[in-house]
């Protein structure tokens, strides 16, 4: 058992728990799937520690205890909170409430957030007053504890009150990142492109005339038989973007993922050329949405050129309304773009106390 689960403040009503339970899901929004227990679990590792599940009056948080800052700049409070990763648009326009800070000074952190980029609280009823008081309850299990200081990463304030109590007992806040999501609401691609701007539906049918052209597919194709070329892509994508490619871990991960999920649940486009996959998007469905999960490219070969949108935006778009998804979860990152092919924004925020500032959280 996680040695920080023992010790409870008396008479608050705060309970510490290491394990996610069983009924996790039923306070679960139906359009925020991502929070489900299949999800967290399956992330697990992204925490900088074990589990630690708060829990006061039906209200749940998830968070974990990190003791110095592990260098993965998304799910690194420290890097968020004091600017380091402003260059990658996380907390990018400041003021960063760790700036001027050295590590050791607010470490060890409680880290309230979920693995996939995303916390919200769980539970009824979610009220401003109920909220505050699990935060307070929070603020006195982790000075009990002798942890420095709380990072709230990825707070998502759909539905509850969560900025507001944070704000309320005197915690930093704000904007982090822009996640992005597609609303189905066409019934052929057609349809999808009649709800881009002209300019943009002229682009999408010039990119897919140049596919054709140069006899590239795309086509949905069963990941898991095809799996020793998706992983290769993926690797590719790892190594592009400043990672340590690892196929062992990525044939790993396809397993855990078809576990948790079920082989039904995986939905996956490719682009082909010359009896090569060039390029994939893999989807996992949860009730009536999908959730982007993987991609990857062979970058040495100019036939992947287009792949990325075409297996992730325009083949997507065309078969989602037969399958009955109405809502794609684009996730993080390259905003911009992803708006442009139809997707909303929705902020999300973190918030941190700082060492000998006043706050009850």
């Amino acid at each position: 058992m996680n040695r920080l689960v023992s010790v409870r403040p008396p008479g608050d009503g705060l309970s510490v728990s290491d394990e996610i339970p069983d009924d996790w899901d039923c306070a679960v929004p139906a359009d925020q799937s991502i929070l489900r227990r299949s999800w967290t679990r399956l992330a697990l590792d992204r925490l900088p520690g074990p589990p630690l599940v708060f829990e006061r009056s039906g209200l749940r948080l998830l968070g974990a205890v990190a003791e110095a800052p592990s260098g993965r700049p998304r799910a690194d409070a420290y890097a968020i909170l004091s600017g380091g990763a402003a260059s990658l648009g996380l907390a990018a326009d400041g003021p960063w409430p760790w700036a001027a800070l050295p590590p050791a000074a607010v470490h060890p952190a409680l880290v309230l957030t979920m693995p996939n980029y995303r916390i919200s609280v769980l539970g009824s009823p979610a009220e401003p007053a109920a909220v505050s008081a699990l935060l307070t309850g929070i603020g006195g299990w982790r000075r009990a504890q002798g942890i420095r200081s709380v990072a709230v990463l990825y707070a998502c304030d759909e539905p509850g009150h969560l900025l507001t109590a944070l704000r309320g007992v005197g915690a930093r806040v704000l904007p982090l990142a822009r996640e992005c999501v597609l609303d189905i609401t066409w019934r052929d691609f057609d349809g999808y492109l009649a709800t881009l701007p002209s300019k943009r539906r002229v682009g999408i049918r010039r990119e897919l005339r140049a596919l054709s052209e140069a006899g590239t597919t795309v086509r949905r194709i069963d990941a898991e038989e095809h799996l020793d070329e998706l992983i290769p892509l993926r690797c590719q994508l790892v190594a592009k973007y400043g990672g340590t490619p690892d196929a062992d871990k990525e044939r790993v991960f396809f397993g855990r993922l078809r576990d948790t999920f079920g082989a039904g649940a995986l939905t996956t486009f490719a682009t082909e050329h010359g009896g090569r996959l060039m390029s994939f998007g893999l989807f996992v469905r949860d009730g009536d949405h999908w959730t982007a999960l993987l991609t990857g490219s062979d970058y040495r070969r100019p036939q992947a050129r287009l792949g990325y949108f075409a297996t992730l935006f325009y083949a997507p778009a065309r078969v989602a309304p037969t399958l009955g998804i109405t809502a794609v979860g684009y996730g993080l990152g390259s905003w911009q773009a992803k708006t442009s092919r139809g997707c909303r924004t929705r902020v999300l925020w973190t918030a941190a106390t700082v060492p000998g500032e006043d706050s009850a959280l």
